[in-house]
């Protein structure tokens, strides 16, 4: 008897789990966006180049978090987003903290900065052509957010880096890596006194051609210049921990137009 009613139990939960799949989740896509400190920022990537605009519109943001808020979001697949499509569109917004909230729209489709999908529908490109503002653009899709979880689906959202080492000033080499952190050597090739800064790039050669890599949030870098005297050299560390948990792969820091290679296995 005892078996039967477990038995029992575990079927009628089976057929509650079931009966939920697909149902309304509780989830609001901006849950704690603050537009009283900071503007909304729109985006377009038509698969070749985004383009972003800024509202400046406190009301109208509300406006529209209210509306996105309120869709009856249902948790997807995340396979769905090998058919992601373009035109997509994008929005940032910071939090209360002033954290970036960031999502991705499609089709119906959106993605979340922790890398979940949901359904539902809304005319976010009527939004776009609903406000008039300065328009910036990028080539590819590498400033569209969640990009870098985009990319793992498409190369569209990478940009490709098409040009030589042109330096004629500085050399770099791969010293070491440890965890996030990779170690390389400037040199300064001239007979003077130079200055470089602390900004970098990650890239990632796939299939012979190096490409531009993401960061999982908008990162800023220590406006500085560091001198490094004629015929020296110094050691830098750059941190790689805004580009998220990286494959194994051939990389490379690009720092002054320069450089280093290494592998993460």
């Amino acid at each position: 008897m005892k078996k039967r009613t477990i038995t029992g139990i575990v079927i009628a939960v089976s057929v509650l789990a079931l009966a939920g799949c697909g149902k309304k989740q509780d989830v609001k896509l901006l849950e704690n966006a603050a537009p009283e400190n900071s503007a909304m920022c729109f985006y377009v990537f038509d698969g070749e180049t985004t383009v972003s605009k800024w509202l400046f519109d406190t009301d109208e943001e509300k406006r529209i978090i209210s509306e996105i808020n309120a869709l009856p979001a249902v948790k997807a697949d995340n396979k769905l987003l090998e058919n992601w499509k373009e035109p997509c569109y994008g929005i940032s917004i910071s939090d209360k903290d002033g954290y970036d909230i960031w999502l991705t729209y499609s089709d119906g489709m959106w993605l979340t900065k922790d890398g979940s999908l949901y359904k539902a529908k809304y005319d976010l490109a009527g939004v776009y052509d609903s406000f008039d503002g300065d328009e910036n653009a990028w080539e590819s899709g590498i400033a569209m957010p969640n990009s870098i979880i985009l990319s793992e689906y498409s190369l569209k959202y990478l940009k490709r880096d098409d040009s030589s080492d042109e330096s004629t000033k500085i050399g770099l080499s791969f010293v070491g890596k440890e965890g996030p952190v990779v170690t390389v050597k400037l040199e300064n090739l001239t007979q003077d006194t130079i200055a470089y800064g602390t900004y970098f790039t990650l890239e990632r050669e796939i299939d012979g051609i190096w490409y531009i890599l993401p960061t999982l949030s908008n990162y800023a870098f220590l406006d500085i210049g560091i001198e490094l005297p004629a015929d020296a050299s110094k050691e830098e560390k750059c941190d790689l921990t805004m580009y998220g948990e990286l494959k194994p792969g051939h990389y490379r820091i690009e720092k002054e137009h320069a450089y280093a290679e290494f592998e993460i296995n």
